[in-house]
């Protein structure tokens, strides 16, 4: 978990320092190609429920808009209020 932490780290310092593209985005490929090996592992578990997965990801994508809805209202009254 310390080493996706830390990797995790140095990829959104590369993104906000817009240093090599390329290097950015096959971190996040390579993140992601982890992620789906270990729900396809994990999904051949007899104890594995995809509902609750699927229930999990869906939460996770509706408050990431949620906040990005919320958080651009935020900045848009801030840069209309100069």
């Amino acid at each position: 978990m310390g080493l996706n932490v830390v990797l995790l780290g140095w990829s959104w310092a590369r993104l906000l320092q817009k240093k090599s593209i390329a290097w950015t985005v096959m971190i996040i490929v390579i993140k992601y190609a982890v992620l789906l090996g270990s729900i396809y592992i994990l999904a051949q578990e007899s104890w594995f429920m995809p509902l609750g997965v699927a229930l999990g990801i869906g939460s996770f994508v509706m408050a990431a808009l949620l906040f990005g809805l919320f958080d651009r209202r935020k900045v848009l009254g801030k840069i209309g209020s100069f």
